[in-house]
C-alpha cells in the first residue's frame, strides 16, 4: 500500500476570506474618518481642480495628513500587538532569539510558503539539530526532506498524525516530528556480553546480529526502494525504554539487549563442558545455541516491529583460570594420545618383524625339507647334511636379499656365498662322483 500523506490544510487567517475581510473592515474605517473629518468630496475635487501643480501636491499632503492621523493608533496598536505576539512566542517555546520567533510567526501567517529550504531529516543529526531549530522543536509549518531509505513519523497535539517516506513535504501548522527510522538492514556487534553456564561459571560473549524494521508484503521499487509496514514503523517510533542513567534507548538498541537477554537464558541451561564441546558437533560448536537464540529473540523483537534476520556468536571466552584449566587438559590429552599412538606404531612394527621372522624360519624349513626329499629321491643319502646347510644358507641368503637396505647385509651375504663354496668343495672333496651342484642328484 503507497503512503501518500494528506496536503497540509490552510489554516483560517490564511483564507482569502479573511484577508478581504481585514481589507474591507480598513475601507470601512476609512469612509468613517472621511465622514467624521466632513470633507464634502465634490467640493474638494471642484477646488483642487483649480490649484496649480505645487499646491495641488501640498493639498493631497493636507488631506491625507488630516485623515491618516485616525490611523496613527491603528498602526501602533499592530505594532505593539505583533511585539508582543513575537515576545510570547518566544517565551512559550523558549526560542533563543526575537528573529526565530518572528519566523516562526511569519510562517504561522504563510504555512504555504514555499520559498524556504527543505530542512533534512536524519535520525543520526536530529536530535542534535532539533534544540537550534525551531521548525524540528515546535513544529510545523515548514518544508523537510526524507531520505529513500528513511521514514519519519509526525504528531499533532502529541498524537500520532502520519508517515512520511522518500521526498519533500510541507508540515502542517504545529505538527512536530517525532522520529526518523532508518529502514535499511543494520548490524551490531555486543562485545564482552556476561553470562553465567549452569555451574555457575562467568563467560564473555561476543555476538552480532543483523536487523530491520518489518517491510511487510510491498515490493521494493525505485520510487520506494526500502518498503516498510507502517504497523512495523509506528510500533518502533515508540519502543523507547528510559535507561537508568535517565537517557532513552530508541528502538535501534532493542535488538541487541533483547538478543543478550535470551542468550543469557539459553546459557543458563547448559554446563560448560556441553556449552564448550557440545556431543556431535565439533565444526561449528555454536551452531544450534545461536539458532535457539535467535528463534527466540526473534519471536519477541516482531512484536515491536523489528525483524531479526541473523544471530551469529563470534566468540565464547572463560575466566583465564578456567582456559588455563581447559588447556592443560587439552595438552594432557593430545599428550597421551600422542604416546598411545607412538606406542601403536611400535607394536605395530615389533609385530611385523615377528610375523617376518616366522615367514623366514617357515621358508627355511621348507627349502631343508625340499632338499632332504630330492637327496632321498636321488639315492644320495650321504649327503643329507649338507644339502641341509646349503639349504639353511640358502634360506638365510633371502633373509639378507629382502634387508639389502641395511648397511650389514652386503657383508653378510659376501660370507654366506664365501660359507656355501666352502661347504660345496669339502663334499666333493670327500665323493669326487658326486656333481658340483648338490640338486642335481647322482651322475648317471
Amino acid at each position: 500500500m503507497t503512503n501518500r500523506p494528506a496536503p497540509p490544510p490552510r489554516v483560517s487567517h490564511g483564507q482569502r476570506w479573511f484577508t478581504l475581510g481585514l481589507y474591507g473592515l480598513l475601507a470601512a474605517y476609512f469612509v468613517i474618518v472621511w465622514l467624521l473629518e466632513g470633507i464634502n468630496l465634490r467640493a474638494w475635487l471642484a477646488e483642487v481642480l483649480l490649484l496649480p501643480p505645487t499646491a495641488l501636491i501640498w493639498e493631497f499632503i493636507t488631506l491625507f495628513v488630516v485623515i491618516l492621523r485616525h490611523f496613527l493608533p491603528i498602526a501602533v496598536g499592530w505594532w505593539f500587538a505583533y511585539s508582543a505576539t513575537v515576545g510570547m512566542i518566544q517565551r512559550l517555546y523558549d526560542l533563543p532569539t526575537r528573529d526565530e520567533a518572528a519566523l516562526f510567526l511569519s510562517r504561522l501567517r504563510s504555512p504555504e510558503y514555499s520559498g524556504e529550504k527543505a530542512a533534512p531529516l536524519l535520525p543520526h543529526t536530529l536530535e542534535i539539530e532539533r534544540p537550534n531549530s525551531v521548525l524540528l522543536r515546535v513544529g510545523g509549518p515548514g518544508k523537510v526532506k526524507v531520505e529513500p531509505y528513511m521514514a519519519a513519523v509526525t504528531e499533532d497535539n502529541g498524537r500520532f498524525a502520519r508517515i512520511i517516506s522518500a521526498g519533500s513535504y510541507q508540515l502542517r501548522p504545529f505538527e512536530y516530528v517525532h522520529t526518523v527510522l532508518d529502514l535499511r538492514p543494520q548490524e551490531r556487534v555486543v562485545a564482552d556480553a556476561v553470562v553465567r553456564t549452569r555451574d555457575n561459571i562467568d563467560l564473555t560473549v561476543t555476538f552480532s546480529i543483523v536487523y530491520r524494521i518489518r517491510t511487510g508484503d510491498e515490493q521494493p521499487s525505485k520510487t520506494k526502494p526500502y518498503p516498510y509496514d507502517e504497523a512495523a514503523v509506528r510500533a518502533a517510533a515508540y519502543a523507547q525504554t528510559v535507561l537508568a542513567t535517565g537517557a532513552a534507548a530508541t528502538w535501534d538498541s532493542r535488538p541487541a539487549g533483547t538478543t543478550r537477554a535470551r542468550l543469557a537464558a539459553a546459557v543458563e541451561r547448559l554446563r560448560l563442558d556441553e556449552l564448550m564441546h557440545p556431543p556431535g558437533r565439533t565444526d561449528e560448536p555454536y551452531r544450534t545455541l545461536q539458532r535457539g537464540v535467535w528463534r527466540a529473540a526473534r519471536a519477541e523483537l516482531a512484536n515491536a516491529g523489528i525483524d531479526l534476520l541473523s544471530v551469529h556468536i563470534d566468540r565464547i571466552q572463560p575466566p583465564p583460570d578456567v582456559e588455563a584449566q581447559y588447556i592443560a587438559f587439552w595438552r594432557t590429552h593430545w599428550q597421551e594420545r600422542v604416546r598411545l599412538s607412538k606406542a601403536d606404531g611400535e607394536a605395530t612394527a615389533v609385530e611385523e618383524i615377528e610375523i617376518a621372522r616366522a615367514e623366514a624360519e617357515v621358508a627355511m624349513i621348507q627349502a631343508i625339507l625340499e632338499g632332504i626329499q630330492r637327496a632321498r629321491r636321488s639315492g644320495a643319502t650321504t649327503r643329507t647334511s649338507e644339502i641341509v646347510a646349503l639349504r639353511l644358507i640358502e634360506g638365510l641368503e633371502r633373509m639378507a636379499e629382502q634387508s639389502r637396505q641395511k648397511p650389514d647385509a652386503l657383508t653378510l651375504l659376501a660370507e654366506l656365498d664365501e660359507l656355501r663354496s666352502d661347504l660345496a668343495a669339502r663334499a666333493l672333496a670327500a665323493n669326487p662322483l658326486l656333481p658340483e651342484n648338490p640338486e642335481e642328484g647322482s651322475p648317471p
